[in-house]
């Protein structure tokens, strides 16, 4: 303000002077959330320290820089409690939430909702209330397994493309993701490069086909081992499950064969009738009986 005094009935004036009022701030907005709920997300492996998958804010209307308008937060309550109940911290200036435990798991509890208050005066002050919700998404840490380990099957020999075996198997990663859909390998027993090995349509299924024509007279059984894996990579140690594909080569009857298919003679000049001139012999791959 700029203010004089005047002299009364005389023409005499004070020089100005400027007079500043300072106000002082009080206490008199409580914070508010700047949204409400919050969403975030973090991985069920994530380790203990965790942050900056999320943070709450709220404003106060109040002077910044004096504790009316400087807000505080913490977590007044979790659900569900599980595995245990203080999963999640937060940093009090900050409002970041950081993974406090360790344990989660997404098939179990893929949601947390935390209830947050911000506080004035250090947190004394005039307060609010708002929710974090925590969507839990899943890592690899389910190994899908076989739903029958061992199988007994029959093929008929030299047929190729026939499917010899349809392997099941359940995971209990979220339905889906790279760390539920599956891949196939046979780790053993077929050297001669006979059968492969895809993955179906459902993605749960390995679906083993011939590649290549099975020969009952050469190898009458193969004994194969497959191995189920995902397409993303397990988070740690994990065993993996292994089927027992036992195949019996069925004999199909096939024509007798020359051998050799081919062969030159030569007739001598006194050669008599009914003189013997040559013998074809033809062999059968069927069994005796």
């Amino acid at each position: 303000l700029t203010v004089h005094a005047l002299g009364l009935d005389v023409n005499i004036a004070e020089k100005p002077m400027e007079i500043v009022v300072n106000v002082i701030d009080q206490n008199d907005n409580k914070p508010v959330f700047t949204q409400n709920p919050f969403n975030g997300h973090v991985h069920e492996a994530a380790t203990k320290g965790r942050c900056m998958f999320m943070t709450v804010t709220a404003t106060d209307a109040d002077d910044p820089n004096e504790y009316n308008g400087i807000v505080n937060y913490a977590i007044i309550s979790q659900e569900p409690q599980l595995p245990k109940p203080n999963m999640f911290d937060i940093n009090i200036s900050s409002g970041t939430i950081c993974v406090r435990e360790t344990g989660m798991d997404r098939e179990q509890w893929p949601r947390y909702t935390l209830l947050i208050v911000a506080a004035d005066l250090n947190g004394n002050g005039f307060s609010t209330t708002g929710t974090a919700v925590i969507t839990i998404t899943d890592s690899h840490d389910n190994p899908p397994q076989f739903e029958q380990t061992l199988h007994v099957v029959s093929v008929p020999e030299n047929k190729v493309g026939a499917v010899v075996a349809t392997l099941t198997v359940t995971d209990g990663d979220e339905a889906g993701s790279p760390a539920w859909s599956t891949k196939y390998r046979i780790i053993s027993g077929d050297k001669g490069g006979f059968f492969n090995v895809s993955t179906g349509p459902s993605q749960l299924e390995g679906i083993i086909t011939t590649v290549k024509p099975l020969d009952f007279e050469k190898n009458k059984k193969y004994l194969l081992f497959v191995i189920v894996e995902n397409d993303d990579p397990f988070v740690g140690y994990l065993p993996t499950s292994t089927a027992t594909v036992t195949v019996n080569v069925e004999e199909v009857h096939e024509p007798p064969n020359f051998n050799p298919k081919v062969k030159v003679i030569s007739k001598p000049k006194d050669s008599t009738v009914d003189s013997e001139l040559i013998t074809y012999t033809a062999t059968d791959g069927l069994r005796k009986p």
